[in-house]
């Protein structure tokens, strides 16, 4: 993935044109399935 200049940034958070909402509910979070996947995220 491309890095973009800060002011790039600015522009795109300026000018959008609509929005997104993502709301997650989960009965439990960080089961022990997730922890390594989650890690080797982190860690790139």
């Amino acid at each position: 993935m491309e890095s973009i200049s800060e002011e790039a940034r600015d522009q795109l958070l300026t000018t959008f044109q609509h929005e997104a909402v993502h709301l997650e509910m989960r009965d439990v979070y960080a089961t022990e399935i997730e922890k390594t996947r989650f890690h080797t995220w982190l860690t790139g």
